[in-house]
Parts: C-alpha cells; sequence; structure tokens
C-alpha cells in the first residue's frame, strides 16, 4: 500500500492525564466481562443466547470512562506534503459562492469581479498542480501547452476514480480498515493517509473498524463506498473547470451559474457511473485473485458471496485464513501440477478442511471456535466449489493454449504460490504493536526491531520462531480490550 504518511516522534519529560477504559489490565485489556460459554454468569442462558451475547460483548464499543496518567510526545510531519480531496473541495467552495453572489448581483463591481477571478484562477492552478504532481504523463505533459485545462482536469478525474479504486480494493486485499475515510483523509491520486485510527481486521467482520467513531460507512468493506463518496466531492469540485473551458467561458460570464445547473448533474453522474463501475470491477478483481482464479473469472463472484456469508456467520480470522487457503491450494488444487490419484477421493473436501484448519488447537486455525455441523457442511461444499472452479480455469487454459501440462507449469506458477502473493502471511496486528512499543518504553527495542524486519517481507514465510509469534490468531482478551480492539 503506497503511503505519504512519515512522522518524527520525540518523547518529552512532561506528563498528561488522558481518557482510557476502567478494568484495563495491561496489553490484553479487560478481565470482566464473559469471554467463554462456561462463563457461569451465562449459565441460565441456552448455548445460542450465549454465543449471542458474547459476540456483543466482543463486537461492543465503549467510551473511555477513567484518566490515567501517560508522558507526552511531540510528533513532526516529515513527509513532502499531498494533495486532497478536500483541498479541491475549499477552493471550488469559494469560487463558486463568489461567483454565485455576482451572478445574483449581490455584488457586481468590478473588485468583486477581480475577486471571482482570482477565486476561480485558485482552482484552476490546483488542477494544474495536482495534473502535474501526480499525473504528469496522462494529464499535464499532454494539456498544457495548448492551455487545455478542461481537457486536463477530465483526465485527472479519469485517473483519480482509477487510483482510488485500486486503494481500496487493496486495503480490501489485505484487512486493512482505514477508519476515518472521508475526504479531507482522501489523497486525489489514491495514497493511504491520515490513518490514524487505522487497523487491520483480526476476527472478519464486514463493518470493522478501529475507531468508535467510524460507524458503519467507514467501516472495511464500505469502503469503497466511502470513496465514491469522496470521489463525488471531487467531481463537484472539477465539473465546473471543465464546463468552462467547454463552453469558452470566463469566471465573469453573466450565463455562467445557469449553465452550470443546466449541465453540472449530468456531466458529474456521467463520471460517478464510470467510478462506480470501476470500484465494483476492481474489489470483485481482488477476490478472484485471493480465490486463486484470473482476475476476469466471474466465477470467483458467487464463490466469494457465498463465502462471505459463512465468514460472518463463524468466527474466523481474515489473514490466516486467506493464507491457510494458499496452503489448501499447493496440497489439493494440483491435477495440473502432478498431483496423485487418491486426491480425487471421496474424502477430499474433509481434507481440505482440515488443512484449511491446519491443525484444530492450533493458534494458526483460523477458526476462533469449532465450527457448528451446519457450518461444517456448508464449508465442505464451499470448498469443493472452489477447487472445481479453479481446477476448470487450469483446464481451460491448457486447451486455450494448446501447451503441454510441463509447459503450463515452466510458465505459470502454481496456483498456491499465486494465492501467496495476493494473502499476506503476516500483518501489523494491534495486539504486536502494543507488545512492541510497551516493551520499547521500557528499554527493550528488540520487539520493535523484529516487527520492522519481519513486515518488510509479508508474504514470506518467515522463521519458525516469527511463524510461532504472530501466524497466530489473537487471544481472546484482545479482541475485546479498549485501545487494541477499538480506539475512541
Amino acid at each position: 500500500i503506497r503511503t505519504t504518511r512519515a512522522l518524527a516522534l520525540v518523547q518529552s519529560s512532561e506528563q498528561v492525564e488522558r481518557p482510557w477504559y476502567q478494568g484495563d489490565q495491561g496489553i490484553y485489556g479487560t478481565k470482566d466481562i464473559p469471554t467463554s460459554l462456561e462463563d457461569p454468569r451465562l449459565a441460565l442462558y441456552p448455548v445460542s443466547q450465549r454465543k449471542a451475547i458474547l459476540k456483543n460483548l466482543r463486537n461492543r464499543k465503549e467510551d473511555p470512562n477513567i484518566k490515567i496518567l501517560e508522558k507526552c510526545a511531540i510528533t513532526s510531519r516529515v513527509a513532502s506534503s499531498f494533495i486532497r480531496i478536500g483541498h479541491f473541495d475549499l477552493y471550488a467552495r469559494r469560487a463558486v459562492q463568489m461567483l454565485t453572489q455576482q451572478q445574483e448581483k449581490k455584488y457586481h463591481d468590478d473588485d468583486t469581479r477581480a475577486t471571482t477571478a482570482d477565486k476561480w484562477k485558485e482552482l484552476t492552478d490546483m488542477v494544474w498542480h495536482t495534473c502535474y504532481r501526480e499525473f504528469r504523463n496522462e494529464a499535464y505533459e499532454p494539456f498544457y501547452g495548448n492551455s487545455d485545462i478542461g481537457g486536463a482536469a477530465s483526465k485527472l478525474l479519469e485517473m483519480s476514480a482509477e487510483r482510488l479504486g485500486e486503494m481500496v480494493s487493496q486495503w480490501i486485499r489485505v484487512g486493512f480498515a482505514q477508519g476515518n475515510f472521508n475526504a479531507d483523509n482522501c489523497h486525489v491520486a489514491g495514497l493511504t493517509i491520515d490513518y490514524g485510527p487505522f487497523g487491520w481486521m483480526e476476527e472478519y467482520n464486514p463493518t470493522f473498524a478501529k475507531w468508535t467513531g467510524s460507524g458503519s460507512h467507514f467501516g472495511f468493506l464500505n469502503q469503497p463506498d466511502a470513496a465514491l463518496k469522496n470521489y463525488e466531492i471531487l467531481v463537484e469540485s472539477i465539473v465546473p473547470v471543465i464546463l468552462l473551458a467547454k463552453n469558452h467561458l470566463s469566471s465573469t460570464t453573466d450565463t455562467i451559474t445557469k449553465l452550470m445547473k443546466e449541465e453540472q448533474d449530468k456531466l458529474a453522474e456521467q463520471y460517478l457511473i464510470n467510478a462506480q463501475h470501476i470500484f465494483q470491477r476492481k474489489q470483485k478483481e481482488i477476490f478472484r485473485l485471493k480465490l486463486g482464479l484470473s482476475r476476469d473469472n466471474a466465477i470467483g463472484d458467487e464463490l466469494w458471496k457465498e463465502l462471505a456469508v459463512l465468514m460472518s456467520e463463524t468466527r474466523v480470522d481474515w489473514t490466516l485464513f486467506w493464507r491457510q487457503l494458499s496452503y489448501v491450494a499447493d496440497d489439493f488444487i494440483d491435477n495440473y501440477h502432478g498431483g496423485d490419484e487418491e486426491r480425487k477421493g471421496l474424502d477430499t473436501r474433509e481434507r481440505m478442511l482440515e488443512a484449511l484448519m491446519r491443525h484444530p488447537q492450533s493458534m494458526s486455525n483460523p477458526f476462533y471456535e469449532a465450527l457448528e455441523p451446519v457450518h461444517h457442511q456448508q464449508y465442505l461444499d464451499w470448498m469443493q466449489k472452489w477447487k472445481d472452479a479453479v481446477d476448470a480455469e487450469e483446464a481451460k487454459r491448457v486447451l486455450t493454449n494448446a501447451r503441454t501440462i510441463n509447459e503450463i507449469n515452466n510458465a505459470i506458477p502454481a496456483i498456491g504460490e499465486r494465492m501467496k502473493l495476493v494473502n499476506p502471511k503476516y500483518v501489523l496486528r494491534e495486539w504486536m504493536l502494543v507488545d512492541a512499543y510497551t516493551a520499547a518504553n521500557d528499554g527493550d527495542y528488540s520487539l520493535l526491531k523484529g516487527l520492522y524486519t519481519l513486515i518488510q517481507n509479508p508474504y514470506d514465510e518467515g522463521s519458525m520462531e516469527e511463524q510461532k509469534k504472530y501466524y497466530v490468531r489473537a487471544h481472546d482478551e484482545v479482541l475485546t480490550a479498549g485501545g487494541i480492539a477499538f480506539m475512541s
């Protein structure tokens, strides 16, 4: 994920009181709520109700209710500047406001007209600056020499839609939630910025976010919708520039406001429809690739749709599930990679599910609790559909290319290897970071340095020590701990 954020952090000797969560017991959080079906406080409830209660407790997001004393620190941004959609929103509002006042004859003197022209120049300068900074080859070089601001602005919108769609689809791929994805925190060219309340998802939740103020609209799978809303603001800010250029008008022409009202909605709708198609296509492509299929294989859409329901009904770790599925592909999706005949037997589904779980008691098992019989059967059925879909694509690849199996093997990586390139083994889970900076606060930087090394190669297998320490589910208490599971 591309990013522009870089900070220098200096700790001071001062201390300050800050809000915190009552009952916090170190890095694994509160101990005063039930975390097990066997908790005696749940004894009066049937099992189904106990599960619902525990799920609600895990998902609850409480505001801090006590104060703690903590050391202060000063942060200083050391990265280069970047361009937010919020910048365009500001310049466009100023320009349109002045133009509207002028058209309504509230201000019709020469000074007001000059001010209006200045505001529009600020907006058009911002367009050129963005084209030069972010899309030089596509939106600046072909248009600046001819002073074609309309063409440049249009290309800027096209490129921004592509970049934003790519960014949010990659967020979903790795289980990342930005947490506060409004226009002020959205880079025009699709860079990940201002991720203060960010987090990587542990247990799958389609509306996951670390920040208690995120709401479902900034939740994990809703991030493409949030991106589209931000893009809508960008469109509304830039379309007036395109219309002025298209109609060869200046910012002081008396008919501009009427013209904009007639054409702006229609033109904006065209850009938004195009962006929506881009965002939907990229999100579908990501899930197809995560499943080991080609990005244009629509069978993956139905597979993901069915899997999403299963994952919502069972407690499953996002990162571990996809990585373990990659290992299943290594062992079982191999009809064209020298697999033995016995793997085509009736027990294949059970063996695949066992491989997915690795070992029922292992912390690398993606499931937080044993599957109910109905879900066990549904996962078996799904895994057979998945295997059939990947096998069918591989068979088609051979027939289409009319090449031998050996040639296919030599030209294209095995399916499991392809899946590992899009399904990371390691992500920076919050509890990992808390462990590292807690130790660092006591003068031990070994965990911090170890994490830094680990995350340079998140798709590699890692050492045995790294796997034992970091290729694991979160402990149940971590999933409810204030400051780790969620933050305010």
